[in-house]
């Protein structure tokens, strides 16, 4: 349950940064109910600035924050925020016993080279730069 609550978060967060990249204001229609933050936060964030998000999210992804200000592409922040769930439930999922844990871990790990396999394809269809994919890929940091 706390994956998926984590899961709603991301994607809310990452909702937040693009309606905050592109000036949208109003995002609460667009909000999807039942992560761990509470709407009133969520309203709280989208009124920031992308810099003063770095202490908002439960997420660490300070690294995010950094190639954002180098290079302004709101990737690094979807990725790292990947990166981050990753990392804080395939070791847990992989600890479990047989379960449904391990069919997660499977799940995930298939997610994962799946989105390794588009970046790679889509980064040579739109010519993206070696320096973006690199920062952007999710098995350099999660193994």
């Amino acid at each position: 349950m706390r994956y998926i609550k984590d899961t709603i978060d991301i994607k809310n967060i990452t909702s937040i940064l693009k309606a905050i990249s592109f000036g949208y204001k109003d995002v609460g229609n667009y909000m999807i109910k039942g992560g761990n933050i509470s709407e009133a936060d969520l309203a709280e964030m989208a009124s920031k600035q992308i810099d003063d998000l770095r202490n908002e999210t439960p997420f660490k992804i300070d690294d995010a924050f950094e190639m954002y200000k180098k290079d302004p592409f709101l990737t690094y922040f979807e990725i790292a925020l990947k990166r981050a769930l990753y990392a804080k439930y395939l070791k847990l999922f992989d600890e479990s016993g047989i379960s449904i844990a391990g069919m997660m871990v499977f799940m995930i790990r298939a997610e994962v080279e799946r989105d390794e396999l588009r970046l790679a394809w889509l980064s040579r269809y739109y010519g993206v730069s070696a320096e973006r994919i690199e920062n952007i890929k999710i098995l350099k940091k999660i193994r």
